[in-house]
């Protein structure tokens, strides 16, 4: 499987270094953040799906089918990104829209089914759950 160009983060844990975020241990799907936090695209795609507008969530809230507010990006190479848990309103792309790897798709909040602010970080390759490390710089 060929990976998508990777955005250049820098180190925080032992386990992976990534700027203003904290990843859990290899296949763990979200990554700790303060709120408002930029996230960025890991990979040029284009938005195939989107969610704005709901406030802070809390264990077992629905909003956004439990992601919260979150973008999901399409890439050519048949793997689909995920970025959930967003805060409302920060600039999240448009329904279609074209972006570059590194885009700004929002900042991390505490939307949706959660118990405190992280990004929701996931990976799909043909439909199928991959692990989202393969993503991510070597620690």
């Amino acid at each position: 499987m060929a990976l998508p160009t990777r955005v250049t983060l820098e180190i925080v844990t032992p386990e992976r270094r990534l700027t203003g975020f904290t990843i859990k241990p290899l296949n763990e799907d979200y990554i700790g953040a303060l709120r408002a936090t930029p996230v960025r695209s890991a990979a040029a795609g284009v938005v195939d799906h989107r969610a704005d507008g709901f406030g802070d969530g809390c264990i077992g809230c629905t909003a956004g089918n439990g992601f919260g507010n979150h973008v999901e990006l399409w890439h050519p190479d048949g793997t689909a990104t995920l970025y959930a848990h967003l805060r409302a309103d920060t600039g999240l792309p448009s329904l279609g829209a074209s972006l570059p790897c590194g885009a700004l798709l929002g900042a991390s909040g505490a939307s949706g089914n959660v118990t405190g602010p992280h990004l929701h970080f996931g990976v799909t390759l043909n439909g199928a759950l991959v692990d989202p490390a393969l993503f991510l710089p070597p620690p």
